[in-house]
């Protein structure tokens, strides 16, 4: 059930690597992939930078019309006005949307002005009915939140990880296995697969 993100042609104020490096000072951005949620209310992109040491890393983000208390920035947008940008995992309606595509096995947003995504995501799932719904957040890090929600109507306890640096997918599995319900992603034009976000259920 790909989903489209309406881009617009819009002058932005700070620009997104300002606003970024607000948050992150030593990264550069390089491109990004777009979610979005149910409702179509809030915007969720992950952008992807290069480091100081030269690595790919992601910072997922989400951006709202309303404050929503959490927010790290705001940016004037011609179009739509002010948005407040937050970090992904502490905003409940990014967080479901991670876990959807997980679960679902669905894929990145398609822009609406045809431009090509800088990453092509894929859920490990295989339900394209899941709903998402009531996500509470507890505890949140940089690269993960704790949290309750109700999945198919059911409450469901869970961890999302969204680690910064990009890796192989096939690198990971050296050290360790990741969880079998994920998101892997794939730069346009290559074939290595890189570990996106995991989820584990904490109630199981």
């Amino acid at each position: 059930m790909t989903r489209i993100a309406e881009i617009h042609d819009a002058t932005l104020e700070p620009s997104k690597q300002e606003t970024v490096n607000a948050w992150l000072p030593d990264v550069t951005l390089t491109g990004a992939y777009r979610l979005v949620d149910t409702d179509g209310e809030v915007g969720i992109e992950g952008h992807l930078a290069s480091d100081a040491d030269g690595r790919l890393v992601q910072i997922p983000v989400s951006y709202r019309g309303e404050s929503p208390g959490y927010e790290f920035a705001t940016i004037e947008h011609s179009t739509l006005g002010t948005r407040y940008v937050s970090k992904a995992l502490v905003d409940p309606v990014a967080v479901a949307e991670y876990v959807r595509l997980i679960l679902s096995g669905d894929r990145h947003a398609d822009c609406s002005d045809g431009k090509p995504t800088g990453l092509e995501l894929l859920g490990s799932g295989h339900n394209d009915s899941v709903t998402v719904t009531d996500v509470r957040i507890e505890e949140t890090t940089e690269e993960r939140v704790r949290a309750n929600g109700k999945i198919n109507g059911v409450s469901r306890s869970f961890e999302l990880r969204i680690p910064r640096l990009l890796r192989p997918v096939k690198g990971i599995v050296a050290s360790r296995v990741p969880s079998a319900r994920r998101i892997e992603g794939v730069i346009p034009g290559t074939e290595e697969k890189l570990l996106v976000a995991e989820l584990i259920w904490r109630d199981l």
